[in-house]
């Protein structure tokens, strides 16, 4: 990276170590490299006490100094309204971060809507790695917490998600936006190539399945449990439930979702 690959897609099964797997990548880049810009992690909030166990159970003290940005801690960091120059406040821009806000930490945690908020001020920052853990949460190609993670100044991106696909095939498409922008073309030439043909269940839906299979197999890892962990007895699958059908209603909501 970057000249030749910018990013990956780690979509494990849930409970392989998604988490443990990527600090591990984190701290050998350090280790490699101790003179790489901080990593910035981006989580939902329900998420960010489990990185900072995982950090503090397997991670020697110090080996990848943490910054929290959330909470108590962000409400220190952040500029007061009554700080911020006049011709900022004229444009618009009221959330900024002190000077030499980052410190001494190597890996820089938040959640999306803080990064969302902070835009401007971790844009100016540059990172090393960036990752989008539940990345589902930049699924949305105009939301601005997508817009806001892709306007990052990133070396090498990381989208984490066990649901590459929730809906349709734009979610991986955006996906790989993020981590490798042009690599699938534009959503239209995407829609046009792999989305509608699949959709559609056409008599080309397989060949285009293993075609896009094929283009995205270097930049993505998709282990399952099965694979993996052989030991876990199999899950129990309700047939019965499976079949209940949507009533009329819940069809056409599904429907116009599907459309948006």
């Amino acid at each position: 990276s970057p000249s030749r690959c910018r990013g990956t897609v780690l979509a494990d099964d849930m409970g392989l170590g998604k988490t443990l797997q990527l600090l591990t990548f984190i701290a050998q880049a350090f280790e490699e490299d101790s003179q790489l810009s901080p990593a910035l992690v981006v989580a939902p909030v329900a998420l960010l006490e489990n990185w900072r166990n995982e950090l503090e159970r397997f991670f020697l003290p110090g080996t990848l100094p943490l910054l929290l940005l959330y909470g108590s801690t962000l409400r220190t960091l952040r500029v007061g309204k009554a700080e911020l120059d006049e011709e900022l406040r004229a444009q618009g821009v009221t959330r900024l971060l002190k000077k030499n806000w980052i410190g001494d930490a190597r890996l820089v945690l938040t959640t999306y809507e803080t990064m969302r908020d902070l835009e401007f001020a971790l844009a100016s920052q540059p990172w090393s790695i960036m990752v989008c853990d539940e990345a589902q949460k930049i699924k949305t190609p105009a939301a601005l917490v997508t817009r806001s993670a892709k306007k990052q100044k990133v070396r090498f991106r990381v989208a984490c998600t066990g649901t590459p696909v929730e809906n349709t095939l734009a979610d991986l498409w955006c996906l790989f936006d993020f981590v490798q922008p042009g690599m699938l073309g534009a959503l239209s030439h995407f829609s046009r190539t792999y989305r509608q043909p699949i959709e559609a269940k056409t008599d080309e839906q397989v060949a285009k399945v293993e075609e896009l299979r094929a283009l995205i197999h270097p930049q993505i890892l998709h282990r399952k449990k099965a694979d993996v962990a052989k030991d876990l007895p199999s899950p129990l699958e309700d047939q019965e439930c499976k079949r209940l059908p949507m009533s009329g209603y819940q069809v056409r909501l599904y429907e116009r979702a599907l459309k948006t």
